[in-house]
């Protein structure tokens, strides 16, 4: 989508308390392989979670569930978010390897954010994929609006980069 879609949703809202099915775990030590390979084949700008540059991420906050020693699902909870209010984290950067969809993986890592920080009265998730919504709605969010995204800057290539040099000095 275009546009990311803001839903609140309180713990005492949450309607998918979802445990991980039998194979599932949560990792205790990150494999940051995994979750290098899993955040490049989902986000263009992967780099902002890995190095940990998501305000209020620390290590407590990288659910990163794993199936026969493999990360296949990776969400950071994280102690702030971007509306501001107060008592609610938020969940940036959710992914799961297409294969392993269709398992609850998302829910049981709400659910896994909800336990690790009992603080929290609430979760504020930005979504940017179609069908989110709906599923957020059944599990108790609110949609509290929509923000524009910002565009992003296309990256040259070694050959663009060294083009522009060139056309520079010759000026």
């Amino acid at each position: 989508m275009d546009r990311y879609q803001l839903i609140k949703l309180a713990r005492e809202d949450y309607t998918r308390w979802q445990e991980l099915p039998p194979g599932y775990s949560f990792m205790e030590e990150v494999d940051r392989d995994g979750e290098r390979e899993l955040l490049q084949s989902e986000f263009p700008h992967w780099e902002i979670p890995f190095d940990r540059r998501l305000p209020g991420l620390t290590e407590r906050g990288v659910l990163c569930v794993q199936y026969e020693g493999s990360v296949v699902g990776l969400a950071y909870a994280c102690t702030e978010n971007e509306l501001g209010i107060e008592h609610y984290g938020q969940i940036h950067y959710a992914a799961v390897v297409p294969e392993h969809r269709g398992h609850r993986l998302l829910a049981a890592m709400v659910t896994e954010m909800f336990r690790r920080f009992p603080e929290h009265e609430g979760g504020i998730f930005y979504i940017d994929r179609d069908g989110h919504q709906p599923m957020y709605e059944r599990w108790g969010g609110h949609l509290k609006g929509e923000r524009p995204k910002a565009p992003t800057r296309r990256r040259r290539g070694i050959r663009g980069t060294l083009g522009a040099v060139r056309r520079r000095l010759a000026r």
